[in-house]
């Protein structure tokens, strides 16, 4: 329910603003259906899979396991607001491997930074981030994951904002959260969607950018997003099936 306020929220700016409605709505029908196909898919049918995960492939050869490690409460929140983002870094950096990225360009389909896009990915991709696996692990293992699931909304609102446009325009806030918070912008996310592609791969913060020399600083949102890339409704869907 919360990252539906936050998507809400976030997205009416997106109307209000001129200039973003109308390349919003000039995306055409089948990116608006295949993005908001996506969202609902990932809404719904992922924790459904990754309950069945849970419940099958964990609970049958790991039963010792479920509910069975005591977390401090600080801990959930370090591990998926910390690690789990490191981690992510990592994943999405060797996602952008030629070898591995066919799993990921769809996502690089969108030519406009919106809440909507956010999802945008094919059916299969959700397996090959790691959010996956470690949520369903530790959701599983621990004696009580309340503050794990805090952790995992506030990263899902965040790259809910980093694919919009709230803020874009006001570039010392910008600044100012990315300095000194540490926190990937939008602005900075976008040149990530830019042509090019070999830059700011992190989630929550921008420190692992700098970290391994792949932060890229503009304040400024690139004139152009996307690659090229012809290809039907369905293959987005389901690429490469």
């Amino acid at each position: 329910m919360t990252e539906l306020i936050i998507f809400i929220f976030l997205f009416s700016f997106t109307v209000i603003n001129k200039t973003s409605r109308e390349v919003f709505l000039n995306k055409g029908f089948s990116n608006h259906i295949l993005d908001l196909l996506n969202l609902t898919l990932q809404g719904t049918i992922i924790p459904l899979l990754a309950a069945i995960v849970a419940s099958q492939l964990l609970g049958n050869y790991f039963e010792i396991m479920y509910r069975s490690i005591e977390f401090p409460w600080w801990s959930l929140l370090f591990i998926n607001f910390f690690i789990v983002d490191y981690l992510y870094y990592w994943n999405h950096r060797l996602l952008h491997n030629k070898s591995f990225f066919f799993i990921h360009k769809v996502h690089h389909t969108m030519e406009s930074m919106d809440t909507f896009g956010t999802s945008r990915n094919t059916l299969w991709s959700s397996f090959f981030i790691v959010y996956f696996w470690i949520n369903t692990s530790i959701m599983f293992s621990a004696a009580d994951p309340t503050y794990y699931l805090i952790g995992a909304t506030i990263s899902a609102s965040l790259d809910l904002w980093k694919h919009s446009s709230f803020l874009t325009k006001n570039l010392k806030i910008i600044s100012f959260i990315s300095t000194y918070f540490l926190i990937m912008t939008p602005n900075e996310h976008a040149w990530h969607h830019a042509t090019k592609l070999k830059n700011n791969y992190g989630a929550n913060f921008n420190i692992y950018d700098k970290l391994h020399r792949t932060y890229y600083k503009n304040f400024n949102c690139p004139d152009k997003l996307g690659l090229n890339i012809e290809m039907s409704f369905w293959k987005k869907l389901l690429f490469p099936f």
